[in-house]
């Protein structure tokens, strides 16, 4: 028998939470088994949803980021998705995961948590992720997030839900923080 030891979040002082911003934040390395393509493509199908979206990380290649942008370009998503690609300090990531009504992290089949996950419950945001995230759906659940399918349809669903009831919306990020502070 043996007891699953979480990785600490290093630099929790800094994940505070604070209000429910208009944008989901979708943070960490960026690249295509990190799927931040869907959430592009999934913000083209939720038009109307309120919330924009900013990705925000190092690219692993010129050729993803330039997949991103074109995708961005062939929605007209300019003044709803924003990329900031590149390393940023640690205090500017906690600026964007506290001011953020929610994040998204939808790996493929990640073998961790993940740090944007922790990041996220730590600062009491719910996590929208995919049925196929792995890891990370040990604590993301309908009681702490959305977990959507892995498609743009699915996706743009849950961001219209996450932007229709700022009330529940709130609740799940409390629901998630409670979570985080439990497993210790």
């Amino acid at each position: 028998a043996s007891e699953v030891l979480y990785p600490p979040l290093n630099d929790a002082e800094l994940f505070t939470g604070g209000a429910a911003g208009d944008y989901i934040f979708a943070g960490g390395r960026v690249a295509p088994g990190k799927r931040q393509h869907l959430l592009i493509e999934a913000m083209a199908k939720a038009p109307r949803s309120g919330l924009k979206l900013l990705i925000a990380g190092p690219p692993e290649s010129e050729a993803y980021a330039d997949e991103l942008k074109a995708l961005i370009a062939r929605h007209d998503l300019g003044d709803r998705v924003r990329l900031a690609l590149d390393f940023h300090p640690r205090e500017t990531i906690a600026g964007w995961v506290n001011g953020a009504a929610a994040c998204a992290y939808i790996p493929f089949d990640e073998d961790s948590l993940g740090y944007v996950t922790m990041e996220a419950f730590a600062a009491g945001k719910p996590v929208l992720t995919t049925t196929d995230a792995g890891g990370l759906l040990e604590i993301v659940s309908a009681e702490t997030g959305i977990v959507a399918a892995p498609d743009a349809d699915s996706l743009a669903e849950a961001i219209n839900a996450l932007s229709a009831d700022q009330t529940r919306t709130a609740e799940l990020g409390r629901a998630a923080q409670a979570v985080w502070a439990a497993r210790g």
